[in-house]
């Protein structure tokens, strides 16, 4: 799944530099102006990767405003974005405490729960990243994705047809509709939405992988073997082709090419193909 990342708006930057200089009993433009532009410095720096430029003016920044939850979240998504997660929630942690309506923190730590595979509490930060957004149509795919991993179906289904309406160019959503429908042997309805997300961006291996996979399933073995290694020339880590591809041409009846993809398989899969690997051991022990 392809992480989609929020960064925050000049708007509501603006209403917490407001917010900020009535707290401090101050109501001037300037200063207002002033906190508004060290936050979009840093912002445009993280938007051109320049995290330790950004981290340089935040820190600074922050010894004279360490209530402005609006930094705390960036420096949580600056040190989420150099794979320090533990600072990175830490500081999400901070922002939520200084203002819990604020749905960016919310949004960031839901993904960090599903890089460790807790999509319970995914789903639960997700929602509130839902619940407190502006611009909740933005979050839809992400909250459906949430119950998509907790093989909850219907639910996913209803949140990736809401990113639709929002964008109906969203071909990840389509992809795993597909995906979904394919699960459950729904092969028309998964061609149709595999599709759909090819014809949007027709360079995402794991598109080119579905589809092969329903190409196969309906006894079209050629075009899921131009598409399986499509998928396997964007994306050279997709061991998992190769023995399918194995599998292709052994039903084409080609010998040659079904041994060369099965042990290429067994010589390059991970322990995690295990039973995988020992089934294609025995097949290959007939081609001998």
């Amino acid at each position: 799944m392809f992480r989609k990342l929020l960064i925050c708006t000049v708007a509501i930057f603006a209403l917490n530099a407001t917010a900020l200089c009535q707290v401090n009993g101050v109501d001037d433009t300037t200063a207002n102006a002033d906190i508004l532009s060290t936050l979009a410095k840093v912002r445009a720096l993280i938007a051109d990767t320049k995290y330790d430029s950004a981290l340089g003016i935040l820190e600074g920044y922050l010894q004279n405003n360490s209530e402005d939850n609006e930094a705390w979240y960036l420096k949580g998504f600056i040190y989420d974005q150099k794979e320090n997660l533990a600072l990175a929630s830490e500081y999400y942690h901070k922002s939520i405490a200084l203002d819990s309506t604020y749905w960016g923190p919310w949004h960031e730590l839901a993904y960090l729960f599903d890089i460790f595979a807790q999509y319970d509490s995914m789903n639960i930060y997700m929602r509130k990243a839902l619940e407190t957004s502006d611009n909740p149509g933005s979050i839809y795919y992400d909250y459906g994705y949430s119950f998509d991993m907790l093989d909850q179906a219907d639910s996913a289904l209803i949140y990736y047809h809401k990113a639709l309406d929002v964008d109906s160019l969203d071909d990840e959503a389509y992809l795993n509709i597909g995906a979904i429908w394919g699960l459950r042997d729904n092969l028309d309805s998964a061609k149709v939405y595999t599709s759909k997300a090819l014809a949007i961006n027709p360079s995402v291996p794991r598109a080119c992988y579905n589809y092969a996979a329903i190409l196969g399933a309906e006894g079209n073995y050629q075009s899921a073997v131009d598409y399986y290694q499509k998928a396997m020339a964007l994306d050279t880590t997709m061991i998992e082709v190769k023995l399918r591809l194995g599998e292709l041409y052994e039903a084409l009846g080609d010998s040659t090419m079904a041994r060369i993809y099965f042990q290429e398989f067994v010589d390059s899969a991970p322990m995690i193909y295990t039973d995988d690997i020992n089934r294609t051991k025995a097949k290959l022990e007939k081609y001998k």
